[in-house]
């Protein structure tokens, strides 16, 4: 793929693996914090908890605001984890380029110099 194919109309960079979406996301780390606040359970709360007391309401709005609040905490340390896992690749390949070029570069220093060398011994020997 060229760079000109990497590049949506939406101007996102276009991947050759599909990223997870939004909701994948937030579904897969509150599943672990709040089960009940999952995208497919969120429509069926109202039904489940029709019967509760407003003092179990409350209790139980308090909970998803913490649920809520390590949510905010998890998907910060998800995204912060994989920006340097990124960074990290990044740096690395572009190490790996950088030596790859000194790599080429020497080679062919050293087969200028050898290709001086011996070009100044036919004219030594010549004259």
């Amino acid at each position: 793929m060229n760079m000109s194919d990497a590049v949506t109309t939406a101007g996102q960079a276009q991947l050759p693996f599909r990223i997870p979406t939004g909701k994948e996301i937030y579904d897969a780390l509150m599943a672990k914090i709040e089960p009940e606040l999952v995208t497919e359970v969120i429509p069926t709360l109202d039904a489940k908890y029709a019967p509760e007391t407003p003092e179990e309401n409350q209790a139980r709005m308090q909970r998803y605001e913490q649920a809520y609040a390590s949510y905010e905490k998890a998907f910060q340390a998800w995204t912060d984890g994989l920006r340097a896992v990124v960074n990290d690749f990044r740096k690395n390949a572009m190490t790996s380029a950088e030596a790859e070029s000194r790599k080429d570069e020497t080679n062919t220093l050293s087969q200028l110099e050898s290709d001086i060398a011996a070009s100044s011994a036919t004219q030594t020997t010549q004259a």
